[in-house]
């Protein structure tokens, strides 16, 4: 069993640095594939029916990753699976009818104009309830433990099958036939996943319905306002879309330089899964608390602003490398402001679930609201003066702000091992990789990029080994302390 864990934690490590790069591979093919416009519709399509997904799925799948693990016994296991998919049958009849009889308002909702067409609309809602099977199935996998399982599905879901599609339309694309391609590849790839379970003997039909409203209450209770949470989490990356949504030029470069900003955020998401092994050694409940908390907040601060620092002068370089140039050209301005949101983002990311432990009441989900109204008033103050792509990166980099801030500031109470984390000298090393970085950059030399990278190396050396902070000697002794139990 514990090899079972150590090896589902090193696949889960592998598969988070390795989703987000997949992506960064699909985005250039796909963008020399579509014309600017189509590319920033087809994008806002893809985010509105992941959110879409995430908030019409009601929270079932935040219930079955928790009853599937608590359940007494098989037939309430099957109960819960059962009245799960119960839901996403009443769920998907309600997205189509809704789309049948208000179809223009949808339009106008979604697209903010009439001249998209119907059949991207019912694109919209096949895919949106493609993802709702999507977030169950994988909640199903992540109670199972099929973990390599659920990593192939997520990688095919966000990357796999739009490379097979452009592969099978690849003299013939639209953002139609794409859209469609990957809803009825998505729900292929679920109802082979739910055939599997079945075999398996995981999934099947409850034999008894005895506490079939204890089973709803459940659902009620923990589900919903979590479910809410999630999609109100992703809405934060589609907020932005909508409002720039009479240019879907922009919207495009806009979400290429969110996916950017994600990867580079991606760098210490497995300091979560890190810290909670790490906290189960403890004995002490707030020593637990203590030591996974300034793991979370810790590492991101060390990492993220002497990595973003390092990056910034050479965005325009690399997003060359990787884009055609006018699509470099449009995301670039998005990047340079967004980019500098990665380090509060991180720190909210990492601290949500702990919050959500502490905390009896909805914070984050006051939060995200708040920030989500920060957001669109921030957006309309700005606009007039300083135009769209400018305010809506801008209200962007504030929201996350917020959320990162007001995170580490309700986890407080637990971060005295903070106290030796030296924020002085960690903010000169960041200021001297920015500087020397400018001027790699206009030494335009085949040494600059060996350079940045020893440099890099060289700085976390002085900061990690050479001349350590006493934070990063806490560090070493829960590390040393775990390596020995």
């Amino acid at each position: 069993m514990r090899n079972k864990l150590k090896l589902d934690i090193l696949i889960t490590l592998l598969f988070t640095v390795l989703k987000p790069f997949a992506f960064l591979f699909v985005i250039p093919i796909i963008s020399s594939s579509l014309t600017p416009s189509a590319l920033g519709l087809y994008f806002l399509v893809r985010r509105t029916a992941s959110t879409g997904g995430a908030l019409l799925q009601l929270g079932g799948s935040q219930t079955l990753m928790r009853a599937l693990s608590v359940a007494r016994s098989t037939n309430e296991k099957a109960l819960y699976i059962f009245i799960a998919f119960v839901f996403f049958v009443f769920v998907l009849l309600g997205v189509f009818v809704a789309v049948f009889f208000f179809e223009d308002e949808l339009l106008s909702i979604a697209f903010a104009n009439k001249t998209v067409g119907l059949k991207l609309l019912y694109g919209l809602a096949a895919l949106t309830m493609a993802y709702v099977l999507n977030y169950l199935i994988m909640s199903i996998l992540i109670a199972y433990r099929y973990i390599f399982t659920l990593n192939v599905m997520q990688i095919m879901v966000n990357s796999g099958f739009i490379l097979i599609c452009l592969t099978v339309y690849a003299f013939d694309i639209s953002v139609e036939k794409i859209v469609f391609f990957e809803a009825m590849s998505i729900v292929a790839l679920c109802v082979f996943l739910v055939a599997y379970l079945f075999f398996r003997g995981n999934l099947g039909f409850p034999k008894k319905f005895n506490g079939w409203l204890d089973v709803l209450k459940t659902y009620r209770d923990y589900g919903v306002i979590r479910g809410v949470t999630s999609g109100l989490d992703m809405m934060l990356f589609l907020i932005g879309s909508w409002l720039m949504v009479f240019d879907l030029r922009q919207v495009g470069y806009f979400i290429i330089a969110l996916v950017l900003f994600k990867v580079v955020q991606s760098l210490v998401l497995p300091v979560g899964q890190l810290s909670g092994v790490i906290m189960s050694k403890w004995s002490s409940e707030k020593e637990k608390l203590e030591t996974g908390v300034s793991f979370l907040v810790g590492v991101p601060a060390v990492v993220l602003p002497i990595v973003t620092a390092s990056i910034y002068p050479w965005l325009n370089g690399l997003l060359n490398v990787w884009l055609d140039a006018s699509t470099a050209a449009g995301v670039l301005p998005y990047l340079e402001i967004v980019i500098w949101g990665a380090l509060p983002y991180a720190l909210y990311q990492g601290l949500y679930v702990s919050i959500d432990m502490l905390w009896s009441r909805p914070v984050n989900f006051v939060f995200l609201v708040t920030s989500l109204l920060g957001y669109v008033i921030i957006f309309y103050f700005a606009e007039p003066m300083f135009g769209a792509p400018f305010s809506v990166a801008l209200a962007f980099l504030v929201a996350v702000t917020f959320l990162g801030i007001g995170s580490v500031l309700m986890v407080s109470r637990y971060l005295s091992p903070l106290k030796g984390l030296e924020p002085l000298r960690l903010l000169v090393l960041a200021l001297i990789a920015y500087g020397a970085n400018i001027g790699f950059v206009k030494l335009d030399s085949m040494f600059s990029v060996p350079l940045a990278l020893i440099l890099l190396c060289t700085e976390f050396y002085y900061y990690v080994f050479f001349a350590p902070s006493k934070y990063v000697s806490f560090v070493k002794n829960v590390y040393s302390d775990n390596r020995g139990t």
